[in-house]
């Protein structure tokens, strides 16, 4: 519960300045609240399509499960999936090439003596391929977050987030004096108008 928490809170701080970033980039309320809703669209949701349109091509020597792309993990989908189940995630942005799945799915053949003298050959069948092991445990064992939780690497690119979109919005911003380190000059004394002749 608290790792899905910080997940959670993580997100939120992040859209948070995002919309900050926004808010500092736009003057009106209308368009730096579209802005915001869609870059909170693009993160939340887009990162989570990302890993169906452009998936990791998969080892097929390896024994671990392959991790999806590293910015998906920018969605809390995934990370917080993989809280509830205490499991890796398998399929998800992992793909096999056209030239591995032929290999695996044409099958082959077994031949056998047979009491006669003769030969029997049949078939084995497809071999159906599978994402690696599937050992209990939620770190990646690939990519650029090698030997990290999903929730970790999650975090750490929702800071990053956080990080240039307050860059961002300070670079934005005007600067505003509110300090004068200098003392203002005193007005000159006017001069006291000459008396007039008697």
């Amino acid at each position: 519960m608290v790792y899905a928490f910080a997940v959670t809170g993580a997100t939120a701080l992040s859209l948070g300045f995002v919309g900050i970033a926004f808010s500092s980039l736009f003057r009106r309320t209308l368009p730096a609240t579209v802005a915001a809703y869609g870059a909170a669209f693009v993160l939340l949701l887009g990162t989570y399509v990302y890993g169906y349109l452009f998936p990791v091509d998969i080892d097929p020597n390896a024994n671990v499960v392959t991790a999806p792309p590293a910015i998906t993990l920018v969605s809390p989908v995934i990370p917080l999936i993989t809280i509830a189940t205490n499991q890796p995630v398998s399929g998800y942005g992992t793909r096999y090439t056209q030239t591995q799945l032929s290999k695996l799915s044409s099958g082959g053949s077994y031949c056998a003596p047979t009491v006669n003298g003769g030969v029997m050959c049949s078939s084995t069948g497809p071999v159906y391929p599978s994402s690696g092991s599937q050992s209990p445990g939620t770190t990646l064992h690939t990519g650029l977050f090698n030997g990290w939780q999903y929730w970790q690497a999650s975090i750490v690119m929702q800071l990053m987030i956080c990080a240039v979109a307050l860059a961002f919005s300070a670079l934005i911003l005007p600067p505003v004096r509110r300090f004068h380190l200098r003392r203002r000059r005193a007005p000159a004394p006017t001069p006291a108008p000459a008396p007039a002749p008697s």
